[in-house]
């Protein structure tokens, strides 16, 4: 990762793929808390992963020049083949509480029944 602001972070997620499991348990708009990364441009990249969460508005946070991507782009979740096999990265799971919520507990199955096939 570049960066990520310090403490928690408030955001609003854009769930860009409703169809993939990792994605049950949030919707558009879905407010959440956490500890928000920031990622480099590279190997960063859309065209080699398929995004399935990302930040849609920051709500409590304002980026400095330093912080900022220049395509606006901050996803926090996504998968990918490698190989014969499947990744899944989400960036939540900072915040202690996190591991509680029901949803991001969904979003965790979720994603590991991908990865798992």
């Amino acid at each position: 990762f570049k960066t990520h602001p310090a403490g928690l972070q408030k955001i609003k997620i854009k769930v860009e793929d409703a169809k993939h499991p990792a994605a049950t348990g949030f919707a558009d708009g879905t407010e959440y808390q956490d500890e928000m990364y920031i990622f480099r441009d590279a190997p960063y990249s859309r065209e080699r992963l398929h995004i399935i969460l990302s930040i849609g508005e920051w709500t409590n946070t304002k980026l400095n020049a330093n912080q900022e991507r220049k395509d606006g782009d901050y996803a926090i979740s996504w998968c990918r083949e490698e190989g014969k096999g499947r990744v899944f990265y989400t960036a939540f799971g900072h915040d202690p509480k996190v591991w509680k919520d029901p949803k991001f507990q969904q979003h965790l199955f979720g994603g590991l029944k991908y990865a798992t096939g």
